[in-house]
């Protein structure tokens, strides 16, 4: 969102202000592009929409990502046709008056900026904007930051990893608690070949559930998000090791 608040209000004019800004994608959709490889990725490009008092602004960007083409259409004469919400992306579909209504396909980490928009583009637009709008030219310092999904991975795989180390020593305390020292040995040889699957591979796993469920998660709070992740891939690391610890707590009483 800050960036593409950035790049538009570059074509402002003086004394307009813009209510809320999104980065998206028009172009085939994310399936096209896997079936037909690079023949559809050359069509995608990238387009930076805003909304100001009385235009939408549009930014159209080439495929190495430089502006090639500004355009304004009056409020008047837009008209929102379709929202939908998706698991990694929503899509826009805005009737400009033209020929054919345009589609943009943007992140669901700034679902918030593009409801934000829709509700400017609905039948109750103005009430809205008076309402939910941020002015993002104003003194608004707390700009939600769009984080890449693979910075998500990476911090959910990291303290799942350091959730197995926790875990791993928690489980062995409570094993070496709570059954007898022949089945504590016999454990310390299975905890240490778990730790080889469980480990890299299982912090991987869970690094990737924890970015998902932080996405989730964090809908209403993109802020958030980073927080989500990282307690999200430690408790699941941590977890794992209990609960080995305690099936093989109550594996040794009903063999005992």
């Amino acid at each position: 969102m800050y960036k593409a608040s950035k790049s538009l209000e570059k074509q402002l004019i003086p004394g307009e202000h813009l209510m809320v800004a999104v980065a998206g994608q028009m172009g085939p959709s994310v399936v096209s592009t896997i079936f037909m490889g690079w023949a559809a990725a050359s069509d995608l490009h990238q387009l930076h929409i805003g909304i100001t008092e009385h235009d939408l602004v549009r930014v159209e960007f080439d495929k190495w990502g430089k502006p090639t083409e500004l355009r304004r259409s009056p409020l008047s004469q837009v008209k929102l046709v379709e929202f939908k919400e998706g698991l990694l992306t929503d899509e826009v579909v805005i009737d400009l008056g033209e020929t054919k209504p345009i589609r943009v396909r943007v992140s669901r980490l700034m679902r918030q900026g593009t409801q934000e928009l829709v509700a400017i583009l609905s039948s109750d637009r103005w009430r809205a904007a008076e309402i939910k709008m941020t002015n993002l030219s104003g003194n608004h310092k707390e700009l939600p930051v769009q984080t890449p999904f693979w910075q998500l991975f990476l911090l959910g795989t990291g303290t799942a990893i350091l959730g197995n180390v926790i875990g791993w020593l928690l489980s062995g305390f409570l094993v070496a608690s709570l059954t007898s020292a022949d089945f504590v040995e016999g454990y310390g040889y299975l905890a240490a070949l778990l730790c080889w699957v469980v480990g890299l591979p299982g912090s991987l796993a869970f690094g990737l559930l924890a970015a998902w469920l932080g996405l989730v998660a964090s809908r209403s709070h993109p802020n958030r998000i980073k927080n989500t992740t990282a307690l999200l891939g430690f408790s699941l690391g941590v977890a794992t090791w209990v609960a080995i610890g305690m099936l093989a707590i109550i594996l040794e009483r009903m063999t005992a």
